[in-house]
């Protein structure tokens, strides 16, 4: 991703994803009514870990579906 003049944004592991998670009401702007977010880890070749925004548990669901993304810079 190249975004705001940088080129060091990855999509985050799954650990990350949860202190997004923890501080949601503080970093904001995320979907926490219906929101998916996928994280880096993979649960097999065809499926991919992703934290619910309205309860933070995670779960895994096909590459295929749709899911929110936030990427991180280090």
């Amino acid at each position: 991703l190249n975004q705001d003049g940088y080129t060091d944004w990855y999509l985050p592991a799954v650990n990350e994803v949860f202190l997004l998670y923890n501080g949601r009401y503080v970093i904001q702007n995320f979907e926490l009514n219906a929101g998916a977010y996928m994280t880096s880890n993979e649960a097999d070749l065809s499926r991919v870990q992703y934290i619910s925004f309205p309860n933070g548990s995670s779960y895994t669901g096909t590459k295929s579906s749709t899911y929110y993304v936030r990427c991180v810079r280090k």
